[in-house]
């Protein structure tokens, strides 16, 4: 990892001028978690992992859930935030290109998504499976994957996903 990416500032979404680098963010995680406040802990960590997300810092993603995991006893928190949790961390071993850890982390999502019974855990973690099987070339697993994932998603209702998962193999066909 840069070192640009380990000093990312971390901006309130409503003040933006107050901004807190990783260390304080850490720290004020660890705080809440000492005063029992586990849940406010996990969504201050994990907010943080999402905006690494959506900047496109995969190193970072690692970092923020390897700090998260040293803070709190995530057997603590619950399955459906620990099956978010290995969805993020398997996008971010996936653009890092570390394929097996990835599978193994969106597979575990999808087993916690069983035992949950939520069908959007579910069908997130087959679409992601389908993805990278897209991008390794097995395309005949990938349809599989992603069809079974649509078919969950409009069972549900989730008519945002399936837009996603039909637009992803056109996607590959353009790489």
């Amino acid at each position: 990892m840069s070192q640009d990416q380990g000093m990312i500032q971390f901006t309130d979404h409503y003040d933006f001028e107050h901004s807190v680098s990783l260390e304080e963010l850490v720290e004020e995680a660890r705080q809440a978690v000492k005063a029992g406040h586990l849940e406010q802990a996990f969504y201050l960590l994990y907010s943080a992992i999402r905006l690494a997300e959506d900047m496109g810092y995969p190193q970072v993603v690692l970092l923020l859930i390897e700090k998260l995991n040293a803070v709190l006893d995530v057997n603590q928190l619950e399955l459906s935030d620990k099956a978010w949790l290995l969805n993020s961390k398997g996008l971010a071993l996936q653009s890092l290109g570390r394929i097996k850890e990835s599978a193994q982390a969106l597979n575990d999502m999808g087993e916690l998504g069983k035992t949950l019974d939520d069908k959007q855990i579910i069908a997130t973690s087959l679409m992601n499976l389908g993805t990278q099987a897209l991008l390794v070339g097995n395309t005949k697993l990938a349809c599989e994957l992603l069809h079974q994932s649509l078919t969950i998603n409009h069972e549900i209702g989730n008519y945002r996903e399936a837009i996603q998962i039909r637009q992803k193999p056109g996607r590959f066909y353009h790489l």
